[in-house]
């Protein structure tokens, strides 16, 4: 079955939202794509390193082989807020690490389950805390790390690119204290970027929608989310941007039957760009080809060249 990709023009795919423009990503013609077959496996160098004081509080490292080129990834895994694990690598990032030299650190963020929003971003902070206090020592430049993550951990990814000074973690290590939890950039794949309307929209399975960010809040039900202790707009990216914000990296398929395109993608790449700049937003609108493949396809038909042109072209980059 092939899997195509594409980089929108996105003068085109933001007249959908009311004609805004952000950063034209790439010629939408040079597209590279990631090859299902290509091994991609990884092994942790260091396993379970504590990053914070909470026995959660903890992140998988993987270093290239070969050269590295000091940019580290702090990597935010998927499992709708609750589930998922360190060990649970995006392709594309895997692909970073094996192919051009990136340090991955793999973060274990605390389940909604146990500790509602914000914990899980307080953790992604404390995270990134941590990356530029410790990369030096690993040949590391502190001053580009750069966070990326899958589903709920796309949605972590770009909260912590738009939220500086709000939502920091309150028990720090001392090693830690004083430092930016600002990252260099952040990269979000298919992640609900507007939890409001991700609790009702979906066609694969609306109900756990809803119940994900229910469990995200601290709702007492999966009924309604209008009734709990915080509101879902405290959720969204959009509602702490600024200009100053870190450039962000939207990827985003087509079809995805869990997080629709539209609401989840181009309508808050919209209220990003207005926020944050025209030059600091780029969005890649995969083409699927096919519902079935579901949101996982953009592992791989993710425009890998689109996505460099980022690291290297982005405002403070």
């Amino acid at each position: 079955m092939e899997i195509r990709g594409r980089i929108l023009r996105v003068a085109l795919a933001f007249a959908v939202v009311g004609g805004l423009t952000a950063c034209q990503v790439s010629d939408p013609k040079r597209v590279d794509l990631l090859s299902p077959k290509a091994d991609l496996t990884l092994s942790a160098i260091y396993s379970d390193v504590p990053f914070g004081s909470l026995a959660s509080q903890t992140l998988d490292m993987y270093a290239p082989s070969g050269t590295k080129n000091g940019g580290i990834i702090v990597w935010l895994h998927g499992g709708g807020w609750t589930g998922g694990d360190t060990d649970e690598i995006s392709p594309i990032a895997a692909w970073m690490v094996r192919q051009r030299g990136w340090t991955l650190l793999s973060v274990n963020y605390r389940s909604a389950e146990t500790a509602p929003f914000p914990a899980a971003v307080e953790d992604v902070k404390l995270a990134i805390r941590w990356a530029k206090v410790n990369g030096p020592q690993h040949g590391l430049d502190p001053q580009r790390v750069f966070v990326m993550g899958w589903s709920a951990g796309g949605h972590l990814a770009a909260l912590a690119a738009t939220t500086d000074g709000v939502f920091e973690p309150t028990d720090v290590p001392d090693s830690l204290r004083g430092i930016s939890s600002r990252p260099t950039a952040a990269v979000s794949l298919n992640g609900p970027l507007d939890p409001k309307t991700f609790a009702t929209t979906g066609t694969w399975n609306p109900e756990g929608n809803r119940r994900s960010i229910s469990r995200l809040l601290g709702c007492t039900d999966d009924v309604s989310i209008d009734s709990c202790p915080t509101t879902a707009e405290s959720l969204a990216p959009a509602s702490y941007a600024d200009a100053g914000d870190a450039p962000i990296y939207i990827a985003a398929g087509d079809l995805d039957p869990i997080t629709s395109l539209k609401s989840q993608a181009l309508d808050p790449a919209a209220a990003l760009t207005r926020l944050i700049g025209t030059n600091k937003v780029w969005l890649d609108v995969v083409d699927t080809g096919n519902a079935d493949l579901r949101a996982h396809s953009i592992d791989y038909s993710l425009n890998r060249w689109a996505l460099e042109q980022f690291f290297k072209r982005a405002p403070g980059l």
